[in-house]
Formats: structure tokens, C-alpha cells, sequence
């Protein structure tokens, strides 16, 4: 997974997640894990740990959309219930091959995930973004979704406080 090359002019394609992904969706956020504070997350998700949460996924119904480019797994998105309370407000989280970035994936896995969320019936979409992760930050604007907070010291990691800003949509 590690020695994928990808070039602008292959052609992404989003699809449902299928059991067959799930190495790839770990590798993809382990990747992050260790080098980033996309997750605050400070130590990598075993891969029973990625089954159960996509058997839940598949359970109740939520997507997990995946990238692909020339039969490789380059990124993926998924919805979750923002609390358990609230099963009409759901919290989008996606993450991008390191190689594959800054190439548009994103974008087509947030406008599919976006469609999803309204023919779902889904109120409003949650993102919850460390405000020092710029390109998260510039992609969830050109969705239109606005800024409702931030939480300060939300989480330790790499040994600083990090703060996340709370981003939102109405569908």
C-alpha cells in the first residue's frame, strides 16, 4: 500500500466500502494516526477494531464511501451518529492516502457523502476539524458549511493541546 502512485489524469471513482477495503481504510488511518493530528487518536486501530466499526456502520445504516484509482483504495469518507441522542445530526470523517492528496479526492468524496446525507433525511453534518489541519479546513468551506465553534485543548497529542473548531451544515 505504501508504494502507490497515482497521477491527476487517473480517474477517482467513489463506491460503497466493502469488507475487501478494510486494509486499505486502516492502513490509510493509521497512516494519519501516527503522523498527524487528523485523529487525535495516539495509537493505530487494529484491524478488529476496523471490522466492528464497519460491521456498526453497516448496522445502522451509515456510509463509508471509499476512493479509488486504478483499483486502489485512495481515501474515504463515512458518517457517523454525532451522539447517540441525536440520531439526526450526523459527523462526516475522511481521510486521504498520503500520495493521493491535493488531487480533488476529497471533494468527490464530500459531494457524494453530502448526497447521501440529504436522500438519508439527516438534519445537519458535524465536522469536527483540528485547527491546525489548513486543508481540512479550506475543504469544508467550499461546502458551504459554517463555523459554530471552537473547543479549546480538546485533546493532547505529539505533547501540545490541540483545539478544534466545530463546523456545521443544515441539509
Amino acid at each position: 500500500m505504501t508504494n502507490l502512485v497515482s497521477r491527476k489524469a487517473d480517474q477517482i471513482v467513489i463506491r460503497d466500502a466493502a469488507v475487501t477495503d478494510l486494509a486499505a481504510l486502516n492502513w490509510i488511518y493509521n497512516f494519519w494516526v501516527g503522523q498527524s493530528t487528523a485523529s487525535f487518536d495516539t495509537r493505530e486501530m487494529a484491524e478488529a477494531e476496523r471490522w466492528n466499526w464497519f460491521n456498526e456502520h453497516e448496522r445502522q445504516d451509515l456510509p463509508v464511501l471509499v476512493a479509488e484509482t486504478r483499483g486502489q483504495v485512495v481515501g474515504w469518507i463515512s458518517l457517523s451518529y454525532y451522539h447517540a441522542r441525536c440520531r439526526d445530526t450526523v459527523e462526516a470523517s475522511l481521510y486521504i492516502h498520503p500520495q493521493h492528496r491535493s488531487r480533488g479526492t476529497g471533494k468527490k468524496l464530500m459531494t457524494e457523502l453530502m448526497k447521501r446525507a440529504e436522500e438519508s433525511k439527516y438534519h445537519s453534518v458535524i465536522v469536527l476539524i483540528c485547527t491546525e489541519n489548513l486543508a481540512s479546513l479550506r475543504l469544508i468551506r467550499d461546502f458551504a458549511f459554517e463555523k459554530v465553534g471552537t473547543i479549546a485543548e480538546m485533546g493532547r497529542k505529539f505533547d501540545r493541546w490541540l483545539d478544534i473548531a466545530v463546523f456545521q451544515k443544515i441539509i
